[in-house]
């Protein structure tokens, strides 16, 4: 049986769109009105209504409702919305890429991490020999915010933890994963902390320490609540919250009496070279895997990914961390 999405939004039908529909669809998933998307295009406010009436006799369906709040799209709106706002960035990511190559680099390549993933920035300087012409962007932000950057193609690819709720939405679909490393929960501490000179730790030696935690939505702190209420103890209340590992650091370094929960793979490079402590605290907590996340269908250079994935690899191998 043919649906009406089948009938309605072809092929042939969709190519009579201009690519000034597309950038109308991109900018109404900004703005919720005809007065402000054509401030934004530099258009009349009869034209922007011309261009939705246009669209819509090209899909042979009412996308968006006009009413006292401006205008509101249907769910095969939203749809349009979503992929023309993806071509309007995979364009942006073109011309960004053409400008790199003018400017005499072999291709862009635009990687999404944390500033507490060291190993990023070992795997770039391995790929820079291999690559030598090849420009590098590093965009800092938390899993989540570069999921979002992924799916709108203003990255190429991202190394971090897969956020759990992505694993329940329709984005999984869309992306590849590739786990790097293993990744746990780690309890640290300066060490001159008293418990640092510990080799076995459980939960109960330690809950009733001064605690520095990330905020309740956090998944280190939810994580930590289960552990808690699973060995039969009282999460504690922290003495301080913080999200940046870098300040927690700071913190610990100021006040060796407290303990601070962090990821594995952020705490490496500093345990290492004895800046902190990791305290051998069991049953260990599984955190998702560090992985190399890509979106189906990018457009960027498949040797830089490839390369940039092997040196990942290597890295992991030459530090020590678990791969998965």
């Amino acid at each position: 049986m043919t649906s009406i999405f089948e009938k309605n939004f072809t092929n042939q039908a969709l190519r009579r769109l201009r690519l000034r529909h597309i950038e109308l669809l991109q900018v109404l998933g900004e703005v919720a009105t005809a007065s402000a998307a054509a401030a934004k295009l530099s258009l009349s406010q009869p034209a922007v209504s011309k261009m939705l009436q246009e669209i819509e006799e090209v899909c042979q369906a009412q996308l968006f409702y006009r009413g006292r709040r401006g205008i509101e799209p249907s769910e095969m709106g939203k749809l349009l919305i979503r992929h023309a706002t993806l071509t309007v960035h995979q364009l942006d990511a073109t011309g960004q890429q053409l400008q790199a190559m003018q400017l005499g680099a072999s291709a862009l390549l635009n990687v999404g991490s944390s500033s507490t993933m060291p190993l990023l920035s070992q795997a770039v300087v391995t790929l820079r020999r291999q690559m030598p012409s090849l420009l590098l962007r590093v965009w800092d932000e938390p899993p989540r915010q570069l999921i979002t950057r992924l799916m709108a193609a203003e990255i190429d690819c991202a190394l971090a933890p897969l956020p759990p709720d992505i694993l329940s939405s329709s984005e999984v679909e869309s992306i590849r994963l590739q786990p790097v490393m293993a990744d746990w929960m780690c309890v640290v501490a300066s060490p001159q902390h008293r418990l640092a000179g510990h080799d076995s730790l459980s939960w109960s030696d330690v809950v009733s320490e001064q605690w520095v935690l990330s905020p309740p939505d956090a998944l280190t702190r939810q994580r930590f609540v289960a552990i808690c209420l699973d060995q039969g103890l009282t999460p504690p209340r922290p003495a301080i919250e913080c999200v940046s590992f870098k300040s927690v650091r700071w913190l610990l370094r100021c006040d060796p009496t407290l303990l601070a929960l962090t990821r594995a793979h952020q705490v490496m490079d500093d345990a290492q070279v004895g800046l902190v402590k990791v305290l051998p605290v069991s049953p260990v907590v599984a955190l998702p895997a560090v992985s190399f996340i890509t979106r189906q269908g990018t457009a960027a250079d498949p040797e830089a990914l490839s390369s940039l994935l092997s040196a990942l690899q290597e890295v992991t191998k030459q530090v020590g961390a678990v791969v998965v």
